[in-house]
């Protein structure tokens, strides 16, 4: 039910929708966080330079990419009322974590189709029971927290595969952060 037969168009776009949420759209949205709370994390006499630096790189990098992708999902959505197409699927679900993310902190609101999802996401009954359950500010709360591993045990050989891979994924957005100048 909340997949589209295989072989369609629509089976396509869930697809691309479903990994893209997690993929792409989310790293930008960290990076922003990350830079926005680091000064509050900074030594007292460092806070100004570190507030500084992290101002620019928001500025330079976070800030760009997360308006390109406001302007992407505002296109598509307005091709179909939901990302992959007329009906809802778990791409939806999917991609209403990076677009509340936004909505909290990159002015996804402003975009009218946007907020058109997040406003039919948001009178879904699954979607209000959910709410019920946990409550609007824990889960607003988890879309703002830096993540942090629970399990504090890891072997080196763990630590540097998991630094390795982050930092792979961050220096990517550098790289283009670059060459879009």
């Amino acid at each position: 039910r909340l997949v589209p037969p295989p072989g369609t168009d629509e089976r396509l776009r869930y697809t691309y929708w479903l990994h893209y949420a997690e993929g792409t759209a989310m790293t930008p949205l960290l990076l922003k966080l990350i830079f926005t709370r680091l000064p509050d994390n900074a030594p007292g006499l460092l806070r100004g330079v570190v507030k500084s630096i992290a101002s620019k790189a928001n500025e330079r990098l976070a800030d760009p990419q997360i308006r390109t992708h406001l302007d992407y999902w505002d296109s598509e959505l307005s091709k179909a009322e939901w990302f992959a197409g007329n009906e809802f699927t778990a791409a939806d679900i999917m991609m209403s974590f990076p677009l509340e993310a936004a909505a909290a902190r990159a002015g996804a609101k402003s975009k009218p189709m946007v907020n058109a999802f997040l406003d039919r996401m948001h009178a879904r009954r699954a979607y209000r029971a959910a709410l019920k359950k946990g409550g609007r500010r824990a889960y607003v709360d988890a879309l703002l927290e830096i993540p942090v591993a629970s399990y504090r045990k890891w072997t080196q050989a763990q630590i540097h595969r998991e630094v390795d891979n982050n930092a792979q994924g961050i220096l990517g957005y550098v790289v283009r952060g670059v060459d879009q100048g």
